[in-house]
C-alpha cells in the first residue's frame, strides 16, 4: 500500500470522475446494445484459442527468468534485512562502550561501585550478551602519576598497581586498569594493572589518542599474553584469548580536548551466536562471514584475528552458493565486511513450473470461454474501478489536508500509510540527510522514529502496543523529537484502526512553545532570578529528599550555610547594580568549588546554601567549605572596581536524619 500522498493533475476524466464521487452518485449501467453484442466476445475467444498454444511457451520462459529474478530479489531483502541486524547489534555495542566513557567524563575519580552501579542499571550486559565485561584504562603521563595513583588510592582503597612486565624499562604514557565489571563470563582482570606492555591494546590506544575515534584489536597476536597464557594455565586467561575482538573509545575530560584522559573498553565474544540471531527470521537460509579492519597495523591480513564470525547454517559453503554479497559499514572510524550467501539452490526453478506448462495447455482449450466471460464484464469492472479510484483520490486528499504529521500502521506496527506532514517531520528531524524513503513505508514505526527521540521511546512504543493488542481505546504521550541541535515537543495520540485488519492511527501534533512556556514557569518558580540558583523552597524539597533517602539508605547528609561579610557595605557604598553583579560572581564561585552532584542555592539577600547528599564521611563536607572559602581569595572585579570578598561557613551535619526535617538542618546550619 503507497501512502496518502495525493499527485497532482488536472486531466478532465480525473475531474469529472471526483465530481461524481463527491456529490454520491452511481456509475450509468452500460448500454443494452453493449450488454447483447457477444460478436467480438466470440472472435476474441477464437483468437485466444489459436495463439494460446504459443503463448504456453513464452509464457513458461518468462516464469524462468522471473522466478530466477525473484529469487535474486529475495536473496537481496535477506540480506539487507541480516546486514541491518549486525550492524545494529555492532552499533549497540559501541553505543554502550561510549555510555560508559560518558559516566567517567562527568565522574573521573568514581569509586568501583558506582561504575558497577552504573553499568548494572544500564543492563549492559543483559542487553549485550556478548560483551564479556567492561573496563576502563586511565592514561597516565610521567608528571601526573603519583597524583593519579594518590586518586586512584582515594577512590578505591584496594586499586594496587601491578606490572603485568616487571623488571621493564617503563614507557609513557601508561596505561592503568581503573574500573572492571565482568559480564556472564569472568576474565578476572585485576584493577591496578599497568598494561603498556601488551601491546595488542597499547599500540590501538596510541592510535584512538591521534585519530580521536574508537578502535577494535584483538588479544589473540599479542605476544605477552601468549606467554602469559603458556606460563599460567588459568581459564581466564584463556578466556581472554578467545574473545572475537574487543572495541575501545576514547574518554575526554572536556568537549574539544586533545588527549583523552583514558579509554572505555569491552571484550566481544559469543558473536557468532549475534550474528547467527540476525539472519533469524530471514525468507531464505543465509550463510553470513563477518570481518572487521583491525586498527592494529598489518592485522586486518590475517584472517584468522580479523573474522568476527561466520555462520554457514542452511546455506552450506560459499564456494557453491548462487548468490552472494558483500556489504560494508563503518561504526566510529572502525570498517567491517560482511559477506553473505545463498543456498546453492536458490536459483533453481519452482516446483511449480511444469505444473505451469501443463496448465497453459489446458488453458488453451478454456481460453475462448474466459476470454468472452471477461470482456462482457470489462465495462463493469472498468465503470466499478473508477469508483473506487475516485473514493482513493478524496480519502487521500482528506488525510493530506491534515495539518498535524498522522501515520497509519498494520496491526504488526509497519507503517502503511502516512501524509506529507509525517514525512516533512522526518526529513526535519534529519538534518543534510535524505532518507531513502520519506515516509519510512514498510518500516516499523519504533525504527522510523526511534533514531528521533532521545527519551520516551520506551513509553511510547509500549503505548502503541497496547494499542495494536487492543489492551486500550487511546493513548496521549508527550515526547521530545530531536532536530539537529535543537529539539522539538510532540503530543502523540494514538487510536485503534477501526476494521477487519486492525492496526492504529497515530496523530503527532507540535506542542514545543507550550512546553517551552510550562518549562520557564517551572524554572522561575525554583530558581533565583538574579543568580539562576536554587531557591529556597526549591532548596527545601531537595533537602527533604535527600533526608528521606538518608533514612532509608541510613546514610549522612550535611548541609553549608555561607554568609557573605560586609556586602551590606558594599551595597551602600557602591550601589545595589554593584552588589548585584557582586552576587552573580560569588553564586559562580560557589558553584564551581563544590561537586556537580551537591546543590547550591540563594536563601535571599547575601546567604547561600550547599546541600551534600549522600555524605561518605565529615571531612568531605569540611573539605567543600574549604573549597568554598578558598574560592574567595581572589577579590571580584565589577567594572572599574576590585572589591574583597570574605565569608563565614556554617556546616550542620546529620547522622542519623530519623528525627530531623529540613528546617531543622537550615536552621542548625
Amino acid at each position: 500500500m503507497t501512502g496518502m500522498v495525493s499527485s497532482g493533475g488536472g486531466e478532465a476524466g480525473a475531474g469529472t470522475r471526483r465530481r461524481r464521487a463527491l456529490h454520491g452518485s452511481k456509475p450509468a449501467p452500460p448500454p443494452r446494445a453493449a450488454r447483447g453484442r457477444r460478436t467480438p466476445a466470440l472472435v476474441a475467444g477464437a483468437t485466444t484459442g489459436t495463439i494460446c498454444l504459443l503463448l504456453t511457451w513464452i509464457i513458461g520462459a518468462s516464469v524462468l527468468r522471473t522466478a530466477r529474478a525473484d529469487a535474486e530479489a529475495q536473496f537481496d531483502q535477506s540480506a539487507e534485512q541480516t546486514a541491518r541486524g549486525v550492524q545494529d547489534d555492532i552499533r549497540k555495542c559501541f553505543t554502550a562502550v561510549e555510555d560508559v566513557g560518558a559516566l567517567i567524563a562527568s565522574v573521573p575519580n568514581a569509586t568501583p561501585t558506582q561504575f558497577a552501579d552504573y553499568v548494572r542499571t544500564a543492563r549492559v550486559f543483559d542487553r549485550l550478551p556478548s560483551l564479556v565485561a567492561v573496563f576502563y584504562l586511565a592514561r597516565v603521563d610521567k608528571e601526573n602519576l603519583d597524583s593519579f595513583l594518590a586518586a586512584a588510592k582515594a577512590a578505591n582503597p584496594a586499586f594496587t598497581p601491578i606490572s603485568i612486565s616487571p623488571g621493564e624499562e617503563p614507557t609513557w604514557p601508561q596505561y592503568y586498569l581503573v574500573q572492571y565489571v565482568p559480564g556472564h563470563t569472568d576474565l578476572q582482570l585485576p584493577v591496578g594493572s599497568e598494561i603498556s606492555s601488551i601491546k595488542a591494546i597499547a599500540n590501538l590506544l596510541a592510535v584512538s589518542s591521534q585519530t580521536g575515534r574508537g578502535v577494535v584489536g584483538s588479544f589473540q597476536h599479542d605476544p605477552v599474553l601468549q606467554r602469559i597464557a603458556d606460563i599460567n594455565q588459568q581459564v581466564p586467561v584463556r578466556d581472554l584469548l578467545a574473545v572475537d575482538f574487543f572495541i575501545g573509545v576514547p574518554v575526554y575530560a572536556t568537549q574539544g580536548a586533545r588527549e583523552p584522559i583514558g579509554w572505555t573498553a569491552a571484550p566481544v565474544a559469543r558473536f557468532q551466536d549475534v550474528v547467527a540471531e540476525a539472519a533469524k527470521g530471514t525468507p531464505q537460509g543465509l550463510g553470513l562471514s563477518l570481518t572487521v579492519d583491525l586498527t592494529d597495523e598489518g592485522m586486518s591480513q590475517r584472517p584468522d584475528l580479523s573474522r568476527v564470525a561466520q555462520v554457514e547454517g542452511s546455506a552450506g559453503p560459499r564456494s557453491s552458493a548462487a548468490f552472494e554479497q558483500e556489504r560494508s559499514f563503518q561504526l566510529d572510524g572502525v570498517d567491517f565486511h560482511l559477506t553473505v550467501w545463498s543456498t546453492p539452490d536458490a536459483n533453481q526453478p519452482p516446483g511449480t513450473y511444469l505444473i505451469l506448462l501443463i496448465g497453459g495447455f489446458l488453458a488453451s482449450v478454456m481460453a475462448a470461454s474466459v476470454m468472452y466471460l471477461r470482456l462482457r464484464a470489462r465495462e463493469r469492472e472498468r465503470l466499478f474501478a473508477d469508483e473506487l479510484a475516485d473514493r482513493a483520490i478524496f480519502q487521500r486528499e482528506i488525510v493530506d489536508s491534515v495539518t498535524d504529521a498522522m501515520v497509519v500502521l498494520d496491526a504488526g506496527g509497519k507503517v502503511v500509510a502516512a501524509n506529507p506532514a509525517w514525512s516533512a517531520l522526518l526529513t526535519a528531524t534529519v538534518p543534510r540527510k535524505v532518507p531513502e524513503d520519506p515516509l519510512a513505508i514498510g518500516s516499523t514505526y519504533s525504527d522510523a522514529i526511534g533514531s528521533h527521540l532521545r527519551s520516551g521511546s520506551h513509553d511510547l512504543a509500549v503505548g502503541v502496543g497496547r494499542i495494536l493488542e487492543g489492551d486500550t481505546n487511546e493513548i496521549e504521550i508527550d515526547v521530545p523529537f530531536e532536530r539537529g541541535q535543537y529539539r522539538r515537543w510532540y503530543s502523540v495520540r494514538a487510536t485503534p484502526l477501526r476494521g477487519i485488519h486492525g492496526g492504529a492511527v497515530i496523530v503527532h501534533t507540535d506542542i514545543t512553545e507550550q512546553k517551552r512556556s510550562q518549562d520557564e514557569l517551572e524554572f522561575k518558580a525554583s530558581h533565583d532570578n538574579l543568580t539562576g540558583l536554587l531557591n529556597r523552597a526549591a532548596l527545601l524539597g531537595e533537602l527533604d529528599d535527600a533526608l528521606r533517602r538518608a533514612r532509608a539508605e541510613a546514610t549522612r547528609a550535611a548541609l553549608l550555610f555561607i554568609d557573605l561579610d560586609g556586602f551590606k557595605q558594599i551595597n551602600d557604598s557602591f550601589g545595589h547594580a554593584v552588589g548585584d553583579e557582586v552576587l552573580r560572581a560569588v553564586s559562580t564561585r560557589i558553584s564551581t568549588a563544590v561537586r556537580t552532584t551537591d546543590r547550591v542555592a540563594r536563601l535571599g539577600g547575601d546567604e547561600f546554601m550547599v546541600l551534600i547528599a549522600p555524605l561518605a564521611s565529615p571531612d568531605v563536607a569540611t573539605s567543600t567549605a574549604a573549597r568554598v572559602l578558598r574560592s574567595f581569595s581572589e577579590p571580584v572585579a565589577v567594572d572599574d572596581l576590585v572589591l574583597t570578598i570574605a565569608a563565614s561557613v556554617g556546616i550542620a551535619i546529620v547522622d542519623s536524619p530519623l528525627d530531623v526535617s529540613g528546617t531543622d538542618l537550615m536552621e542548625r546550619a
